[in-house]
């Protein structure tokens, strides 16, 4: 599983460190930590790092799920207008 991190946290936090004073008598890191804080930041807008978007299936009344043993309901029609009567919903069945 991915761990999500913050895109706008993660750029603030680059600009920082791009933006930081270089102590006395240096005028550049000679390590090329800045050009992969550049590269880092652009490649974060490009969205190269963004996750996959979770594609959920779609569940309808009386669909089943297949587990390793049975099969079960997931809801049936009944359940789910009892369910929208408690909660003073309106079932559609569109």
């Amino acid at each position: 599983m991915d761990d999500l991190i913050s895109k706008s946290k993660l750029l603030e936090w680059i600009n920082f460190e791009i933006a930081k004073q270089f102590p006395d008598g240096v005028e550049e890191y000679a390590d090329g930590r800045r050009s992969v804080m550049e590269l880092l930041a652009r490649r974060i807008e490009q969205g190269v790092f963004a996750p996959y978007p979770s594609i959920l299936p779609t569940i309808k009344p009386g669909d089943t799920r297949q587990s390793l043993h049975n099969t079960i309901d997931v809801m049936s029609d009944q359940q789910i207008n009892t369910l929208a009567t408690s909660l003073g919903l309106e079932v559609s069945h569109d």
